[in-house]
């Protein structure tokens, strides 16, 4: 079995996503083979944010391959402004199977998963234009939902060789739900995020925030920043949507209020991109909620209503945290989580 420490693990990603790397193409709309036998470890994610401003409802669709264990995982959640603060137990839905048998021959552009209680169709309309998720729970939930391309899927350390990359997408999308006899029609900005390397089961190291937002045709922003063991911004990607010209963050810099429990309530994001370009967003939040994504990893997801270059977008941040290092900063009072 491939030693796995923390710091290689961390260090691998920071390092991947630091270079550019090959675009994003449609076979990255697929799992990918060149998984490594001998390391457990290694994941491949397909994660969907969905946000309806119309009645403040947001949701999550996660997914976690793990091919060389042929297993995968699957977390549904749904969550409105009823509380401004969403613990787990507050969720309108919420439902995340670990062990998830995988075929060897299972595609995400025909994903089909039919398990007690929980049933989901992934298919890939069109490559990188348009996909369709149908999520069936007997007569608890149904959703039904169609996605269409804002942006380009923008790559950043997509390496062929080392079977590693990282793909970021800002959708629009329709649909229908219907959750505890209540059904409801959807819409508004919705962000894809595609990754595939190695992910520890229970990462103790460093954390991310991601922050996106965008409208239904020519106005998006995306901006993720990864941290290094001692706790500096080390790694800042992402990009920009405006002015018919997509442009890559390459620095990402944010004033956070928090209350409490650590949790966004207003933010201030000034990103700069690859031809010197500033574009500064603030958000204000509408609801919050808490998270998981994978194994070990708490995240709190801050929907928010931002304003950039005096318009309207929606969207959230994110900010993801080992669990095992969130209780920590918050005794030592960390500037990340006052």
């Amino acid at each position: 079995m491939a030693e796995n420490t923390q710091d290689s693990f961390s260090d691998s990603l920071i390092e991947a996503f630091s270079k550019q790397g090959r675009p994003y193409s449609a076979e990255d709309e697929d799992l990918h083979p060149a998984v490594p036998a001998d390391n457990p470890a290694w994941g491949e994610t397909s994660w969907w944010s969905i946000h309806s401003p119309a009645d403040k409802t947001m949701g999550w669709i996660y997914l976690m391959h793990r091919r060389g264990m042929g297993v995968m995982s699957l977390g549904v959640w749904i969550w409105d402004d009823t509380y401004e603060v969403n613990e787990a137990r507050d969720l309108l839905y919420s439902k995340w199977s670990h062990h998830v048998p995988l075929g060897a021959d299972d595609q995400l552009s025909c994903l089909r998963i039919n398990l007690p209680g929980m049933q989901l169709e992934v298919d890939v309309i069109e490559p990188l234009k348009q996909y369709a998720i149908r999520y069936r729970d007997g007569d608890e939930m149904n959703l039904d939902l169609q996605f269409r391309a804002v942006t380009d899927v923008v790559g950043c350390g997509i390496d062929d060789k080392k079977g590693v990359g990282h793909g970021d997408q800002i959708l629009w999308f329709t649909g229908e739900m219907h959750l505890q006899g209540k059904s409801m029609s959807l819409e508004g900005p919705a962000f894809r995020d595609r990754s595939w390397s190695e992910r520890a089961e229970l990462p103790t190291g460093q954390p991310c925030i991601v922050d996106f937002a965008g409208n239904e045709s020519d106005f998006a922003f995306t901006a993720a920043s990864m941290f290094d063991s001692e706790l500096n911004q080390a790694v800042d990607l992402g990009f920009i949507m405006m002015d018919g010209k997509t442009t890559h963050v390459v620095d990402a810099k944010r004033e956070f209020v928090r209350d409490s429990h650590g949790s966004t309530k207003s933010v201030r994001l000034i990103m700069t991109d690859d031809e010197g370009r500033c574009l500064e967003a603030t958000g204000e939040r509408i609801t919050t909620a808490s998270l998981p994504s994978w194994t070990g990893i708490m995240c709190w997801i801050t929907d928010l209503e931002w304003e950039a270059a005096g318009r309207t977008l929606y969207g959230h941040n994110q900010w993801g945290c080992p669990a095992s290092l969130w209780r920590k900063l918050r005794l030592e009072k960390h500037p990340f989580v006052t």
